[in-house]
C-alpha cells in the first residue's frame, strides 16, 4: 500500500510540474525570464521556478551577475577590509 501511495505521489508530482511549465509557457513574460534564468549555468528547471515563484520575476535585479549571485549558484568569500 506504501509503494501505491508513493507511485500515486510521484505522478502527482509529475503532473503538477508538466501544469507549472504549461502556465509559465503560456505567459510571455514568465516564459521570457524562465529561459533568461534557465540559461544561466548552475539554474536549473527546478531553481528557475522555484524563483519565478517565490520573487515573482528578477525585476529588482539590475544585471544577471546579482541574480546569480541571489540564487547562489557563484559561491564566493566576500570579506570586508
Amino acid at each position: 500500500a506504501i509503494e501505491q501511495h508513493i507511485q500515486y505521489l510521484d505522478k502527482e508530482i509529475d503532473t503538477m510540474e508538466e501544469e507549472i511549465l504549461d502556465f509559465i509557457r503560456s505567459h510571455e513574460n514568465l516564459r521570457r525570464d524562465f529561459l533568461l534564468l534557465t540559461s544561466i549555468i548552475g539554474v536549473g528547471q527546478n531553481t528557475a521556478v522555484t524563483f519565478l515563484g517565490e520573487l515573482s520575476g528578477a525585476t529588482q535585479f539590475a544585471s544577471c551577475r546579482q541574480v546569480e549571485v541571489f540564487c547562489g549558484v557563484v559561491p564566493r568569500l566576500f570579506e570586508s577590509g
